[in-house]
């Protein structure tokens, strides 16, 4: 049984004309660990509660931000910074076939460690007019220690170092409106096979460093229109077009290794559909 407190503090300054400034510190406990057998964004993650092999994750955390409108309020602006500490990191170190076997134990597959996360982040937000939306940047490191990897610095599974994106809607009228959104952010890290040996017909990997290398930038414009046939004080019923990664661009989530009478090929995977349009009828009422 484990018990702890879980304090917050804020310190803020606000005044009418250079906008609010507020300094936060919080200490958190984490009592379910949350665990995953890939890296790839899947629902294959599984939940388990802190006990005897499993300390609860903690985090000692502080973060400073400043807001104000300009322009006559037509536009805010926002900026953070923040800094974590964190404890008792879990991750998945098997494979998902280590379920099979009869001696499966978690402490075995799962390393623990430490780590700090840091970064800041930028917005622009446009409030009125026809035209509305936002534009932001990140910048945010992720790092974490386990003993298992050589106990040195790696960066954890979804860090992303530089992240924009740009979100914008324009309105024609009171029935029609088109949007759209673009993604940028770095790639994210994976561990990259050092050697590869062929043993009785069968392919051995020696992996290298631990996600010492990144997959390829990611790039995505989505696109979207809207038309209200139907808007009333009560109710609005209209048809949506939407186009998901509008350039086509094939995204890496991962990376392969293919074996042939050639040799062994390493390419980037992407999904199997670069580009989805959707056509959608949508009824809201009150």
């Amino acid at each position: 049984t484990y018990t702890a407190l879980n304090p917050n503090a804020t310190l803020a300054y606000d005044t009418w004309k250079s906008g609010r400034i507020e300094l936060n510190y919080s200490h958190r406990h984490q009592y379910l660990l949350n665990c995953g057998f890939t890296t790839l964004g899947l629902p294959v993650e599984f939940w388990l509660s802190a006990g005897k092999e499993f300390k609860p994750q903690s985090s000692h955390n502080f973060q400073l931000s400043y807001k104000r409108e300009v322009f006559k309020g037509k536009y805010e602006i926002c900026v953070e910074a923040y800094y974590k500490k964190l404890y008792n990191q879990v991750e998945y170190n098997g494979s998902p076939l280590d379920i099979l076997n009869k001696q499966y134990s978690l402490s075995e597959i799962i390393a623990t460690g430490h780590g700090y996360n840091y970064g800041a982040n930028v917005m622009l937000n446009k409030l009125t007019g026809k035209l509305t939306g936002w534009i932001s940047y990140s910048f945010g490191r992720a790092l974490r220690k386990f003993d298992i990897y050589g106990n040195r610095w790696f960066p954890a599974n979804h860090e992303r170092l530089h992240e924009l994106n740009v979100v914008a809607a324009y309105r024609f009228g009171d029935r029609l409106d088109v949007g759209g959104t673009f993604s940028y952010a770095s790639g994210t890290p994976y561990t990259m096979v050092k050697y590869l040996y062929v043993v009785n017909n069968n392919v051995l990997a020696e992996f290298g460093e631990h996600n010492a290398n990144r997959l390829k930038d990611y790039i995505r414009l989505d696109l979207s229109v809207n038309y209200d046939f139907i808007k009333k004080k009560d109710r609005t019923a209209g048809i949506n077009l939407s186009v998901y990664n509008a350039l086509s661009r094939k995204n890496e989530i991962s990376y392969v290794l293919k074996t042939s009478a050639k040799g062994i090929t390493f390419r980037g995977a992407t999904f199997f559909c670069s580009i989805l349009p959707s056509l959608s009828f949508y009824y809201m009422f009150q």
